[in-house]
This record gives C-alpha cells, sequence and structure tokens, in this order.
C-alpha cells in the first residue's frame, strides 16, 4: 500500500506540472499573437489608400529603316578608275565618292586642243593679211572689195575658233561629269561595284541615306502613318525618330508604345 500510495501521489503531482507547462505555453503563444497584432495595426495605419490612372504602354519591335535612301550614279560610261569609300561610310555632300575614266573623252579632249591650236594659227593670220591689206587700201594699190573678202576671212575663223573652244568645254565638262559625288550628307548603305569595273550612264555606285546620330540615348518618337493593310497579323506603321541613335538600318529596336490611361 505505502508503494503504491507514493507511485500515485507521484503520478499526480506529474500531472499538475504538465498542465502548468501547457498553460505557460499558451499564455506565451497569446501574447506574442498580441504583440504582433498591434505591430500590424501600427504598420496599416501609415498607408493612405487612394484612387490614380495608370498609363497603358505596350511594347512592340519595329525595323530601323532611313526615310530618305539617295543613289549616286554614273553620269558618264567608262572604267572606275577610284573608288575612296565603303559601306558604312560617312560622306558629306557633293564629296567625290568614285571617279569615271572614259579613254575617248581623253581622245577627244586631244583632239580638240590641236584644233584651238589651229584655228588661233587662222586667226593670227587672218588678222595680218586685214592689217596689210587695210595699209594697201590706203595707199590705193588694193579695191575695197579685197579688203571686203579680208574682214569676212577674220571673222569665219575668230568663229571657228570660238567654236572648237566650246567644244572642248564640253568634253572638259564629260571628263569632270566622271567624278561621282555624294547628292547628301549621310552614310553610305551599299556600294555594288568594284574598282576597276565598267559602268554605264545611269548606274549606281552607292546607296546612301542621311546621317543619323550617334548619341544612343532614348528617342520620343512620332507615328507619321499608319498602313491599312494588315500584315501577317500586325498593323504596321512608320514612326519619324529625331536624333536616332547609332543602330544598323535594318536593326530590330524595342519600342514602347503608350496606348491610354486606365
Amino acid at each position: 500500500m505505502f508503494s503504491d500510495d507514493r507511485f500515485a501521489t507521484c503520478g499526480i503531482r506529474l500531472r499538475h506540472a504538465a498542465h502548468n507547462a501547457v498553460l505557460a505555453a499558451v499564455g506565451a503563444v497569446l501574447l506574442v499573437g498580441a504583440v504582433l497584432l498591434g505591430v500590424t495595426a501600427a504598420s496599416a495605419a501609415e498607408f493612405t489608400a487612394g484612387l490614380s490612372k495608370v498609363e497603358d504602354v505596350k511594347r512592340v519591335y519595329g525595323t530601323v529603316e532611313a526615310m530618305v535612301e539617295v543613289s549616286a550614279r554614273a553620269r558618264i560610261g567608262g572604267t572606275l578608275e577610284t573608288l575612296s569609300v565603303d559601306e558604312g561610310s560617312f560622306v558629306k555632300k557633293d564629296e567625290v565618292v568614285a571617279r569615271i575614266v572614259d579613254e575617248k573623252l581623253t581622245l577627244q579632249a586631244r583632239a580638240m586642243e590641236a584644233n584651238i591650236k589651229a584655228a588661233r594659227s587662222r586667226v593670227t593670220q587672218a588678222r595680218l593679211d586685214h592689217e596689210r591689206a587695210q595699209k594697201l587700201f590706203e595707199r590705193g594699190t588694193i579695191s575695197k572689195s579685197n579688203i571686203d573678202q579680208l574682214e569676212i576671212a577674220l571673222t569665219v575663223a575668230q568663229n571657228t575658233l570660238k567654236a572648237n573652244e566650246a567644244q572642248c568645254a564640253i568634253v572638259e565638262q564629260q571628263m569632270a561629269e566622271g567624278n561621282v559625288l555624294a547628292p547628301t550628307d549621310g552614310r553610305l548603305l551599299e556600294v555594288p561595284v568594284a574598282q576597276g569595273s565598267v559602268v554605264m550612264v545611269g548606274d549606281p555606285v552607292s546607296l546612301g541615306a542621311p546621317e543619323l546620330g550617334l548619341d544612343g540615348k532614348a528617342r520620343e518618337c512620332k507615328i507619321v502613318k499608319i498602313f491599312p493593310q494588315i500584315t501577317q497579323g500586325r498593323v504596321v506603321a512608320d514612326a519619324k525618330v529625331p536624333g536616332l541613335g547609332d543602330f544598323f538600318v535594318g536593326e530590330r529596336t524595342q519600342v514602347s508604345i503608350s496606348i491610354g490611361t486606365c
């Protein structure tokens, strides 16, 4: 009996201790929960709710294209003697990008120079004959008709000299047109010919576009045209971008478009 009462007393004490431990744990949990609720309430009081409009921005992809593409074309036919530019080169307006040589024009220029020299000699001789005849006429040695004939010969020689000089100027102009000039400031997109190749009148020597900006910063653009035809389920539009970054022509770049607020 003693041993049984001792074991029973110990069991009651253990049950009371466990009960007290459970009550202490529950109290601690309730205390932590109260603290968290107080912190949450204090934090929630710091925020103010309100209505505001949000801009709806769509991100699409566009292709960089030049608005204007101008070809530098050959004005005469011949052999491309020099080519001083390449794809990607920046050029100024009226800068010589290539030179075309036609050997026939060189021969014509030499022939015209010889004709001019001969015409000048005939003018000099006709002037001397006219002056000599004028003196003889004053002395009464020759008649007036002889003077008239010499004056006509002098006029014909002078007109022949002028015609030869004009023809020589035409040949020189044609030779000068062998210089292929850049039509505008910009960057060359394509050079479809090589040095030493034969070109005809009107053949393109280079294709250029106005120069793009070099700062690489983000730019605002303006939609200038919306095409009515939908291509592959997409609406195509042209946007004008002033001072475009240093992109390759034909490069795809991301564009942000605002379609309103909500």
